[in-house]
C-alpha cells in the first residue's frame, strides 16, 4: 500500500503467515487510524517492521498492542502523529530515525534494551517531547543527530553516553538544559 496517499480505512488483516511488513504503508497521508495488531499473537513470524508507516503523517495510533519479536524498528513511526509511545519493545536493535520528524510525540516511556549500538535520527525533529524514559546507551556508538531540533526536552542527565564515536550533530539546535553526565568522543561536529 505504499504510497496510498488517498487511502482512509485499513481492514484487520490476517497476518498469523507474515514474515515481513516492511514499507506497508509508507506515505499514505491520509490514514488517521489503523486497529491495532498484537504481534506477538497474530503475527509470530514479524521481526522486521521497518519503515511500516513512515509519513503516515496523519496517523495517530500506534498500530501494536505488542511487539516482542521485532528487532527492527528504522523508521516505524517516523512523520506521523502519534503523541506517546510506551509499547514494551524488548527486542529492538534497530530504531534509527525510529520517531524521526514525530512533531506531535510529548511521551515516550517505553523500556528498551541494552545492547543497542545506532540511534541516529531517532528523536530528530520531535520538537514536542518532553518525556523520555532512561534506557542503557553504554553501546551505542552512533549518536548522530539523535536529538537534533528537539525543542522540549530538557534534561538528559540519565543517559550514559561514553561509548558514542559518532557524536555529530547530536544536540544541533535543541533546547537541551541538562546533558548526558558521559559522553564519548570521536566525530563531535557540529554536535550542540
Amino acid at each position: 500500500f505504499s504510497f496510498c496517499s488517498n487511502l482512509l480505512e485499513i481492514p484487520k488483516f490476517n497476518l498469523s503467515s507474515t514474515t515481513n511488513t516492511n514499507q506497508m504503508f509508507v506515505s499514505c497521508a491520509s490514514i488517521e487510524y489503523i486497529e491495532p495488531w498484537d504481534l506477538d499473537n497474530e503475527a509470530p513470524s514479524v521481526t522486521s517492521v521497518n519503515n511500516m508507516f513512515n509519513n503516515c503523517s496523519n496517523l495517530q495510533n500506534v498500530p501494536f498492542t505488542s511487539a516482542s519479536n521485532v528487532t527492527n524498528f528504522s523508521s516505524t513511526f517516523a512523520n506521523t502523529k502519534i503523541k506517546s509511545f510506551s509499547l514494551p519493545v524488548p527486542s529492538a536493535g534497530a530504531v534509527t530515525s525510529m520517531f524521526s520528524g514525530c512533531r506531535y510525540l510529548v511521551e515516550v516511556t517505553s523500556q528498551f534494551p541494552s545492547g543497542i549500538t545506532n540511534t541516529l535520527n531517532m528523536f530528530f525533529r520531535c520538537t514536542s517531547l518532553t518525556t523520555l524514559q532512561p534506557f542503557d546507551t553504554t553501546s551505542v556508538s552512533v549518536t548522530q543527530s539523535m536529538f537534533r531540533e528537539t525543542f522540549m526536552l530538557k534534561d538528559l542527565s540519565s543517559f550514559n553516553f561514553s561509548g558514542a564515536t559518532n557524536m555529530s550533530y547530536m544536540f544541533y539546535y535543541s533546547h537541551i538544559e541538562k546533558l548526558p553526565q558521559y559522553l564519548g568522543g570521536g566525530n563531535m561536529s557540529y554536535m550542540f
